[in-house]
């Protein structure tokens, strides 16, 4: 194919350039971290931008799910 034929022009070693997941790395870390407070990002799913998108959606729906606990517990006191 085409691609075989490829030659590399160069290569970039980029130190940490991604969060280290070694063997065993639990994909899908807690985004809810208590008190409130949330992170999301490549670090707590996989080392890529789809990790960090999923991260993202994921973090947003426990924000959104949050917040909404802490209304309808104001609504109810």
């Amino acid at each position: 194919t085409a691609v075989d034929r490829w030659e590399t022009v160069a290569f970039q070693n980029i130190a940490h350039g991604h969060p280290d997941q070694p063997p065993g790395f639990p994909p899908k870390r807690r985004v809810a971290l208590g008190g409130g407070r949330f992170v999301c990002g490549d670090h707590r799913d996989t080392a890529s931008i789809q990790g960090a998108l999923f991260s993202g959606r994921r973090c947003a729906h426990q924000v959104r799910a949050h917040l909404d606990g802490s209304r309808g517990a104001g609504a109810a006191s």
